[in-house]
């Protein structure tokens, strides 16, 4: 079976705390497999109660109810998963549930104010929302539901997930070298 679309054309998602954006190059999820651009969201209480979370469920069922005539197999892998899951990485805090959205095509990524942003501008850590289709699959064995990722719009900062300083946190400025003599340099 291959993938099989069922949803609205566009669905938004509510704002959640991106986690390993791979939004600028592709990243293979498995050994050998194809590179997707992909976003992994972590909603809060708050975003799980909103209208568009709502909307993004209401698709779920609707595919799941197209795409198996009612009967879903007993091991149905669903988009939705706990924030217990993964505890032991930043954000992933009890009561939270995130998704993650992939795509062959590289997303739009867009700020508040609709301008583009860079590589640099995009990061574990910050308020987004995105773009997201519904579709099952069955690969290897595994039947499921899943979200395509459109495009992405950065809502807002956060505390950067994942720890590591930022190399501007880490250093002061340096005088230039230029001028001085190589040969006191290396001796």
């Amino acid at each position: 079976m291959a993938d099989h679309d069922t949803a609205p054309s566009k669905l938004i998602s509510p704002t959640g705390r991106a986690s390993f954006p791979y939004l600028f190059t592709p990243r293979a999820s498995d050994e050998g497999g194809e590179p997707k651009f992909a976003l992994t969201l972590i909603f809060d209480e708050a975003a799980q109660k909103s209208p568009e979370f709502a909307a993004i469920k209401e698709a779920v069922k609707k595919c799941i109810a197209e795409t198996y005539k009612g009967k879903p197999p007993a091991n149905l892998k669903l988009p939705f998963r706990k924030g217990e899951e993964k505890e032991h990485l930043d954000g992933y805090d009890p009561g939270t549930v995130f998704i993650t959205a992939t795509s062959k095509r590289r997303p739009q990524v867009v700020g508040p104010n609709m301008a583009a942003l860079g590589e640099d501008d995009f990061y574990p850590g910050c308020y987004a929302r995105a773009s997201l289709r519904v579709f099952s699959y069955e690969r290897k064995g595994n039947k499921g539901i899943s979200f395509g990722l459109g495009n992405v719009q950065l809502v807002r900062d956060g505390e950067r997930l994942g720890g590591g300083a930022r190399a501007e946190d880490d250093f002061q400025p340096v005088a230039s070298a230029a001028g001085s003599d190589l040969d006191d340099l290396l001796s």
